[in-house]
């Protein structure tokens, strides 16, 4: 091959220039053989002796007889280190970095690397024939000879211009292929690029704002101390315990209760009868207009009980509604208001004249004493509102048993209590009452009735004119929204619920 041939730059050629514009190593070769080189002709490499760099390509045969094509179809790196390969039988070593500079500034050709290596005495040595070298090699030898070698190298160029010219057509056709092949890597590469800047542009989109972070702090320090308060609560509550004991076994003065009316009947009390004394009746009932709520409000919140009422067909004069310890007497006015027949009975006398001076039928006695002196099946409804977490456990389960005595088959029984699931509730409402006993959790009073043979019996909550929580959820895309508003949930638990049981038709 003449030197206008390899002075020409191969497709591989044009392709390693361009990735080491790039700063990339040789594609498809992992960083083998070429980069490994090119760290040794640049100094740069530190590997043992004589073992510069990897085996040449796998698709270069190693044999002991070879044609010059074998060799020319290689370019720069990949030529010296499969010259050195075949010839040698070895890897390049330190001396192979002046063939690849001598090959890349044109000072000696292929043929006259590929015949220093052949006729070296490492070469003579190993004997490897390459067919077709020695013509070659000496046409380029005597192009070396001043005046001479120049005629030689015109006429040789002369005779083998047509060849010259389709091999230069057919290079520029494969650099154009290699170069439009590049070009669409590089848009490929740009578009994947893009849209993987465009991903994390979204994802910094849906990261929660400065704003939305600083509510997230706030609420998360309203939480924290809402918890410290309860865990202050809870703290406090066996020394509280202690004190409630202390002042139970305190002997106390009890004067006889003072009827509003006179009966003929006795009806003294002998179970739970009262958790005030009757000589603080009036200070009870002040507590109640203060804390209970105002009768407007209370009625809004007993009124979605009127259609349990009618389903169960309660409320006529063979099945009345009783209402044990109706207080002030809302849910018997609202029962009056719909044509129903309803009574009940309480044991403050200031709230059984109240609802006397309204003309409602309420006696002075309490819930045990008046359940216990009705006929069986003489009832359509019993009603508790607020009563149960006033009441021992024995005395629960008495009064369960003694309702559904009274009730007809199918009749109803409503029982309404603070709902300790809410921890506004656990943690401090349910104790504004002096006289509450304890919480009853939904699950555990629902087992109580059934436990006492009603057939029927749901958990209501109970959200009507009880305010919300005024802490919200966060949205689920806020980062630890899951454990916040696990936190929050308790908050938005119903402040009351009731226990709605009925007992079965085919019951006696």
């Amino acid at each position: 091959m003449s030197s206008s041939q390899e002075s020409l730059i191969s497709a591989d050629e044009v392709m390693r220039r361009v990735r080491m514009r790039l700063g990339v190593g040789d594609i498809g070769t992992g960083g083998t053989a070429s980069a490994v080189l090119t760290s040794v002709v640049a100094g740069t490499h530190s590997a043992a002796p004589n073992a510069v760099f990897k085996p040449p390509t796998a698709d270069f045969k190693k044999r002991t007889e070879y044609v010059l094509a074998d060799f020319l179809g290689y370019d720069d790196l990949a030529f010296v280190t499969h010259a050195y390969e075949a010839i040698l039988h070895r890897a390049p070593d330190e001396h192979a970095r002046s063939h690849l500079q001598s090959l890349r500034s044109g000072a000696a050709s292929k043929i006259e690397i590929l015949a220093a290596l052949r006729w070296s005495p490492e070469g003579q040595t190993n004997g490897v024939h390459i067919d077709g070298l020695l013509i070659p090699y000496k046409l380029h030898a005597w192009r070396r000879i001043p005046v001479l070698g120049w005629m030689l190298h015109w006429v040789h160029a002369l005779v083998r211009l047509p060849r010259h010219a389709r091999a230069v057509e057919t290079h520029i056709s494969a650099v154009s292929g290699d170069l439009q092949f590049f070009q669409g890597t590089i848009s490929q590469v740009v578009a994947e690029q893009a849209a993987r800047l465009e991903s994390q542009e979204q994802a910094l989109q849906r990261m929660p704002s400065t704003t939305q972070v600083d509510e997230l702090g706030q609420r998360i320090n309203v939480l924290a101390e809402q918890v410290a308060e309860q865990l202050a609560m809870l703290q406090a509550m066996p020394r509280m315990t202690e004190e409630l004991a202390a002042l139970q076994a305190m002997p106390r003065f009890r004067p006889a209760p003072r009827p509003p009316v006179a009966s003929t009947e006795a009806a003294a009390p002998t179970v739970d009868a009262s958790a005030v004394d009757s000589d603080l009746d009036e200070l009870y009932a002040a507590f109640e207009d203060q804390f209970r709520g105002p009768q407007t409000e209370i009625r809004e919140r007993l009124q979605p009980y009127i259609k349990f009422v009618t389903d169960v067909g309660a409320g006529t004069p063979s099945a009345p509604v009783l209402d044990l310890g109706c207080g002030r007497g809302e849910w018997l006015d609202m029962l009056r208001e719909q044509g129903l027949h309803a009574s009940g009975v309480d044991l403050n006398s200031l709230f059984v004249e109240e609802c006397e001076n309204k003309g409602l039928s309420v006696e002075y006695i309490d819930a045990l004493s008046k359940l216990r002196a009705l006929p069986d099946a003489s009832l359509g409804m019993v009603t508790l509102f607020h009563l149960a977490e006033h009441l021992s456990f024995r005395t629960l389960i008495d009064l369960f048993d003694e309702v559904r005595r009274v009730l007809v088959p199918g009749g109803g029984l409503i029982v309404e209590t603070p709902n300790p699931e809410n921890a506004l509730v656990a943690q401090w409402a349910f104790y504004m009452d002096p006289t509450h006993r304890n919480p009853l959790p939904p699950q555990m009073l629902r087992w109580m009735v059934q436990a006492r043979g009603f057939a029927q019996s749901d958990i209501k909550p109970l959200f009507e004119a009880r305010g919300v929580s005024e802490v919200d959820f966060v949205a689920d895309d806020i980062p630890g929204s899951a454990t916040i508003n696990a936190l929050v949930k308790p908050l938005h638990a119903s402040r009351d619920y009731a226990i709605m049981a009925r007992k079965s038709v085919s019951a006696p």
